[in-house]
């Protein structure tokens, strides 16, 4: 009861902020209203969502599809565990950032002279979500995979048959939803621990 209402506390709580400490906004350049509890809140729920995005029709297309190379497939979802989510945001930055490929492709220059605030999408709270949850997704892809791999084959058909496509979809959903909720509740709170990418 005490971390509940410490916690209820905490989100509802206004930190002040000194004018020069001021969190700005990358896209504008302005002073934002958003706690730094509050970003990181918005980036660990994004990065599950993503994850989530990304490790469901992943698991299903691993399990399901029967085509040549699975296993190969299934390797190749373990990758994005290998890399760190700072090195993802270099090489993010690198190619999307201020003085990247991408911007000096399309003829952006980035002004001369030191600039502390750069308007940019590399720096905002969604992109780390998108860094997180891509790094992270693996996370969602292997319990969901297990869950589909301990649902028969012959009762996924028998539901199909019973009640259609609707039934074969709600068997699914029952046995992929913990599993997959688990991945995602393990991306968001590992998520909140990412000090390394901007928010």
């Amino acid at each position: 009861m005490f971390v509940l209402g410490a916690l209820t506390l905490l989100l509802t709580a206004e930190v002040p902020i000194p004018e020069r400490a001021a969190i700005l906004n990358p896209l504008t350049g302005q002073p934002t209203s958003d706690t730094p509890l509050q970003r990181s809140l918005w980036l660990a729920l994004g990065a599950a969502l993503v994850a989530l995005l990304l490790g469901l029709p992943y698991a299903l297309a691993v399990e399901r599809w029967r085509v040549a190379g699975r296993r190969l497939l299934l390797v190749a979802g373990v990758t994005p565990l290998i890399v760190p989510p700072y090195l993802a945001t270099i090489a993010w930055r690198g190619v999307f950032g201020p003085g990247g490929r991408v911007p000096l492709l399309l003829g952006w220059r980035p002004p001369p002279g030191p600039s502390v605030t750069v308007p940019s999408l590399v720096y905002t709270v969604p992109t780390g979500a998108l860094l997180l949850g891509a790094c992270l997704f693996p996370l969602v892809l292997f319990p969901a995979w297990a869950a589909l791999r301990r649902l028969p084959a012959s009762q996924l058909e028998a539901a199909r048959l019973a009640r259609g496509l609707r039934g074969e979809r709600a068997l699914l959903a029952r046995a992929l939803l913990p599993a997959a909720c688990a991945g995602a509740l393990a991306v968001a709170a590992l998520s909140l621990v990412e000090f390394a990418l901007p928010q």
